[in-house]
């Protein structure tokens, strides 16, 4: 079965028109963009659907606005598809957007923390002070290497995104920026692209904004997310709401450990990846690991998914459905050593029909196919062999033969331990 993880992408990911098809076909997405309008005492959906890019670029109206994308996604996708997830992630501000849909804040809370951050971020440093820049190609001990090497009392530069085993993103102040990016080309680095953004993200220059969030975020309320969620700062899942306003504010002058957190994630053995918001930044950067990504704002993608879980759904089926039958050949040839007459109607003919008529929903449409089936199944024939009192070794023989295929086992890890669950 598969092991879900849905992430949540950051600032740089706006763009002009962003999460206008969601609204138009769903009305849970427009929905989501007039309530954080009448958060924010702003027309949202003006802005990210007809908006200038310059505008919506803004640190302070990028942030809300992505954020709101990505919740009229996963609402959206809570509707349409509905498959709870294991964990959940978010990039720097995907990081509220994770703790907003994990029920840990509330959504008009969030949509104004994050605008008030974007104007914190804004104006820590004046335009033009800082810069942040992408390295492709060069491990993060060397380009770490490369920013101490570069930094003084006044030109700061650190790396501020450890976004996967082949690229980084440093941030600080401008010219020392520069210069490391000068000397990652000097020591091989494939690429080197300086990022648009407003400010140096994640580096000490934003210390006056996260003093100034922290203030923010103690005037809220917050409770215990209802999946695990990513901290950005420790790449391990928060424990409980009372570290928010701690790893929320550290967040913001400390480096994004997204490549620990995929590492993270496939060590739990999430073996599927949903983004939820514009873009597709977080599905690109998974392609290295041993899973499937898809992205929600690509319609073909999000088709794909649709598709491998009928798929899926219906091999599950036939699965049950063959599982259903094997468990009534095991009780028809199973030998009766019980005497009492009243027990063997209770105990076997009304479990046997059961079964039966198990089987027939199956064929007939009326069972979908679920784990619900099997616990059924494997309960009364559990019944049945003892009331026809089957030695224990024999009932232990019988189970064993029936979930010794390996695609059960695959569909169903939980399943070796059902017998003695039934």
């Amino acid at each position: 079965m598969d092991k879900l993880a849905l992430l949540f992408p950051g600032q740089g990911s706006q763009y002009v028109g962003m999460g206008q098809s969601l609204c138009e076909a769903h009305p849970v997405a427009a929905r989501t963009f007039e309530e954080a309008s009448d958060a924010l005492g702003f027309n949202l959906q003006t802005l990210c659907f007809a908006g200038d890019v310059q505008e919506l670029t803004k640190t302070e109206h990028a942030q809300p606005a992505i954020l709101t994308a990505s919740v009229a996604a996963f609402r959206v996708y809570s509707q349409e598809i509905g498959i709870e997830p294991a964990w959940v992630a978010g990039h720097s501000l995907g990081e509220f957007t994770a703790l907003t849909c994990a029920g840990a804040i509330q959504f008009a809370d969030a949509v104004r923390l994050v605008y008030r951050r974007g104007q914190f971020m804004q104006a820590a440093t004046p335009q033009g002070v800082g810069a942040m820049s992408a390295i492709f190609g060069l491990n993060d001990q060397l380009v770490e290497e490369l920013c101490r090497e570069h930094s003084r009392g006044d030109a700061i530069v650190v790396v501020a995104n450890h976004n996967s085993a082949d690229q980084i993103v440093i941030s600080g102040h401008a010219h020392a920026v520069r210069q490391v990016e000068e000397a990652c080309k000097q020591h091989g680095s494939t690429s080197v692209v300086s990022l648009k953004v407003s400010a140096p993200f994640h580096s000490p220059l934003m210390v006056q904004a996260a003093e100034r969030l922290n203030e923010e975020l103690k005037r809220y309320t917050y409770c215990d997310p209802k999946w695990p969620v990513i901290s950005n700062v420790t790449a391990e899942p928060y424990v409980h709401a009372d570290q928010l306003v701690d790893l929320l504010t550290a967040q913001t002058t400390s480096p994004v450990r997204w490549q620990s957190t995929m590492d993270y994630l496939v060590k739990q053995g999430v073996n599927t990846v949903i983004e939820l918001g514009p873009k597709s930044v977080l599905t690109n950067l998974a392609k290295g690991y041993p899973l499937r990504a898809f992205a929600f704002d690509k319609q073909g993608e999000i088709n794909r998914y649709h598709q491998e879980l009928r798929d899926a759904k219906a091999r599950n089926h036939t699965a049950i459905a063959q599982l259903v039958d094997s468990c009534i050949a095991v009780a028809v040839c199973t030998k009766n050593r019980g005497l009492d007459e009243e027990n063997y109607q209770q105990g076997v003919i009304a479990p046997y029909q059961a079964l039966q008529r198990l089987r027939q929903q199956l064929e007939e449409g009326e069972k979908e196919g679920g784990y619900g089936d099997v616990q059924e199944a494997f309960s009364l024939l559990r019944l049945i062999l003892q009331t026809k009192k089957a030695p224990d070794t024999e009932q232990a023989m019988r189970f064993e033969q029936l979930t010794s295929k390996s695609d059960l086992q695959q569909r169903f890890p939980e399943i070796g331990n059902e017998w003695q669950a039934s």
